[in-house]
């Protein structure tokens, strides 16, 4: 019983495999959506560390700190991405300077 079920499951998994081109054409995909996640995560990232640091700049913070004073202020706020959503809001709610 249970040799007749896994060898339909096979069966059904290698025609699933035949369907779509062969293994090559399912590495070929699985290899170009593991790519476009990659460079959709990445430039996710580009465009939050652009907003971070237009943020920065509008409340005037950018010229006057350091990178350990921007260090200690992300770990107070809880880590980068609780820094990034506190300093953007409050930016946009335009806290400039030493309120920001």
């Amino acid at each position: 019983m249970l040799q007749r079920v896994t060898g339909r499951i096979s069966a059904a998994f290698s025609n699933l495999v035949n369907l779509m081109g062969g293994p090559l054409n399912v590495g070929l995909m699985a290899t170009a959506g593991i790519v476009f996640y990659l460079y959709s995560q990445f430039k996710e990232a580009e465009e939050r560390k652009k907003s971070f640091y237009a943020a920065l700049q509008k409340g005037g913070l950018f010229l006057s700190t350091t990178t350990v004073e921007l260090n200690l202020l992300a770990d107070r706020l809880g880590g980068i991405a609780e820094a990034y959503k506190a300093v953007t809001s409050a930016a946009s709610a335009e806290f400039t300077g030493k309120l920001l």
